[in-house]
């Protein structure tokens, strides 16, 4: 069980790296797209 706990862990970790970068990403699409358009 605390094998199976750690390794949830560490994919919810990726997880929340993965979303904060697209939300970064996406953020930085829109400031472009209002600058230029």
């Amino acid at each position: 069980m605390g094998k199976r706990f750690g390794k949830w862990r560490r994919m919810v970790k990726q997880l929340r790296g993965k979303l904060y970068i697209m939300r970064v990403c996406i953020t930085m699409l829109l400031c472009w797209d209002d600058k230029y358009s």
